[in-house]
């Protein structure tokens, strides 16, 4: 199984977009949507992990750098149970795809030694 950051941004984008159901321009537009959030969360999460900066993803999905360091916080926290479904089961989509995706305490640990540096 191969580690999603040893994907593409591209790719990523491919998977979420697929398993939310929605389209690239949803992604990039200034909805509000539930869905379209959980995708932005989730395409945030991926690169946040493989060490992309705020303001780089902010680019890439269309927000700014505050969104992405908000998104940042709920994965950190770990306290939104909505986030941990979607999650949990965009893990088992990858893993259909032989792609792994961190945990939440991976994620964590990754994040406190980024910010640590």
């Amino acid at each position: 199984m191969r580690n999603i950051c040893d994907t593409i941004y591209y790719d990523i984008i491919q998977w979420v977009t697929e398993y939310k159901e929605v389209s690239l321009d949803e992604v990039l537009s200034k909805s509000r949507k539930r869905d379209l959030f959980l995708s932005r969360m989730l395409i945030s999460y991926c690169l946040l992990y493989c060490g992309n900066g705020l303001e780089t993803i902010g680019k890439k999905i269309g927000r700014d750098h505050s969104t992405i360091h908000y998104y940042k916080n709920i994965f950190v926290d770990g306290m939104d149970i909505v986030v941990n479904y979607e999650l949990s089961m965009f893990t088992l989509f990858l893993e259909k795809r032989g792609v792994e995706l961190p945990n939440l305490e991976d994620f964590r640990k990754r994040m406190d030694l980024i910010h640590n540096k």
